[in-house]
């Protein structure tokens, strides 16, 4: 066998999610709400942007539920990760739902959050 003969390419894709400005809410979808179908990932990594202009909040959770099979979801985050203004972190997620989305608590008493996702799954 030729080095490199039957070897599995890797696949990776990146997704992007958006929260415009929203009120103090909790459980709040992004903007175009999708389920994600991670069932064959590898690794899931999660980079949350909290610097977009009309981000005045100070405490934001990103949440993410988990499904086993897309019907039933979670009612406690499966994992998650708080923010200030204007941070950018990435955070890993472990594989092994067949789905999962992603939802934003904006825990500021009075100031509007505005958050980018940057999804990155690899197969």
């Amino acid at each position: 066998m030729r080095i490199g003969q039957n070897k599995q390419r890797n696949e990776e894709a990146l997704t992007s999610y958006v929260w415009a400005a929203f009120a103090p809410a909790t459980d709040v979808s992004p903007d175009t709400d999708t389920e994600i179908n991670v069932i064959r990932a590898k690794s899931i990594a999660i980079q949350i942007d909290t610097t977009a202009a009309g981000n005045v909040s100070d405490d934001v959770d990103i949440n993410v539920q988990a499904s086993p099979d897309g019907i039933n979801w979670d009612s406690v985050p499966y994992a998650a990760s708080n923010m200030g203004d204007n941070e950018i972190k990435t955070f890993l997620v472990e594989p092994g739902p067949q789905k999962i989305r992603l939802r934003a608590d904006n825990n500021h008493a009075s100031d509007n959050a505005a958050i980018n996702a940057r999804l990155i799954i690899r197969e």
